[in-house]
C-alpha cells in the first residue's frame, strides 16, 4: 500500500518490473522501480522468492555509483493474488544499452570508441566493487553479476551507466 504501481517497464521469466510512485505530505512524490515476482512461478518455485530476497539484501549493501540501488524488499499475502514478493529499487530515467546498440545499428552508424570506454570503465569498476564486497564479519563475499548483457545495463540521460539485476 506504499508503492502505486504506475506502468510496467518490464518483463522478464519470473515477474514484472513497474515504475512506481512513494507519495508523502505536502506534494512529495518520488519515483521507484519495483520487481514484482510472478505468483504463478513463486507457488511452483518457492526459491525463486529466497533468491530474489538474497539479491535484495545483498544489493542493498553495495554503495556504488555505477549499481542500482536497491531500498526495500518485501512479502505480502494479498487476498486475490496470493503471496507477493517484490523489490524496490532506484528508478534510473534512460535507456538500456541493449536499446542503443540497436539504434546505433539501425542508422548504421559506429559506437563512438570513447564512449564504449568510458562505460567499460563504469560496468568494470561497479563489477570489482560487488567483487570486493566484505560481510559485516569481513568476509570477502565475492559477489558475481549471473547475467551480465546489454540488457542489463541501464545508461542514465546524464551518461551514467547503472548495473542491474545480478540474479
Amino acid at each position: 500500500d506504499r508503492y502505486l504501481l504506475v506502468h510496467r517497464i518490464g518483463v522478464g521469466a519470473f515477474g514484472q518490473v513497474y515504475r512506481a510512485e512513494v507519495r508523502g505530505d505536502m506534494g512529495f512524490v518520488s519515483d521507484f522501480a519495483v520487481k514484482v515476482l510472478d505468483s504463478n512461478v513463486v507457488a511452483d518455485n518457492p526459491n525463486v522468492a529466497r533468491q530474489l530476497g538474497d539479491e535484495a539484501r545483498i544489493l542493498s549493501q553495495l554503495d556504488h555509483p555505477n549499481i542500482v540501488n536497491v531500498v526495500d524488499f518485501k512479502h505480502i499475502e494479498h487476498a486475490v493474488l496470493g503471496n507477493v514478493y517484490f523489490m524496490v529499487m532506484e528508478c534510473v530515467r534512460g535507456t538500456d544499452v541493449a536499446t542503443i546498440l540497436r539504434r546505433q545499428r539501425s542508422i548504421s552508424e559506429a559506437n563512438p570508441a570513447t564512449a564504449v570506454l568510458h562505460m567499460g570503465l563504469m560496468v568494470s569498476d561497479a563489477l570489482a566493487h560487488a567483487h570486493a564486497l566484505e560481510s559485516r564479519d569481513g568476509h570477502q563475499l565475492c559477489i558475481v553479476h549471473r547475467d551480465l548483457k546489454p540488457q542489463n545495463l541501464m545508461v542514465n540521460f546524464r551518461g551514467q551507466v547503472k548495473v542491474l539485476d545480478f540474479g
